[in-house]
């Protein structure tokens, strides 16, 4: 799945103030369910909440990666863009706090082509942002269009 296809300007929230992690995964869960209508904010948040805990989605460089599965999503995968106007810490490899991040919601599924799905996904996005020059348009970005654009390339 191409990245354009998971992240649309919709759910890309530029300037986001969120005191920490909690009150950010809050946010994006009640956006994300805002436009999915087929999903429970408190249900998202959990599972946001639940894969952090497991080890952080920090990659460094300022990034991370939230990420869950999620039964319910009528698609097989979404995705939620945020800039921050504060660094939140993420617990990253390399200490440093995260100002952009990469929401990814991807359908439950037991077999083990979702899974490969799921991580090929998370590859993507990892390399992706893994780019200084994609990491500075995003950093740079002034409307959730242009930090869209900045990540998947223009509409």
């Amino acid at each position: 799945m191409p990245l354009h296809a998971l992240f649309s300007p919709a759910l890309s929230l530029t300037a986001v103030a969120a005191s920490s992690q909690k009150r950010l995964f809050e946010t994006v869960a009640r956006r994300v369910a805002a436009e999915y209508s087929m999903l429970d904010a408190d249900r998202l948040f959990d599972a946001l909440i639940a894969r952090e805990r497991l080890g952080s989605t920090g990659l460094g460089d300022g990034v991370a990666v939230p990420h869950c599965r999620l039964a319910g999503l009528e698609c097989a995968a979404t995705g939620a863009l945020v800039q921050l106007a504060t660094p939140l810490d993420f617990d990253a490899a390399d200490r440093r706090p995260v100002d952009i991040l990469a929401f990814l919601i991807v359908a439950e599924g037991a077999d083990a082509a979702a899974t490969q799905g799921h991580l090929d996904l998370l590859a993507a996005l990892a390399a992706r942002l893994g780019e200084s020059r994609v990491r500075a348009a995003l950093r740079a970005a002034r409307s959730p269009v242009a930090l869209c654009s900045a990540l998947c390339g223009p509409p």
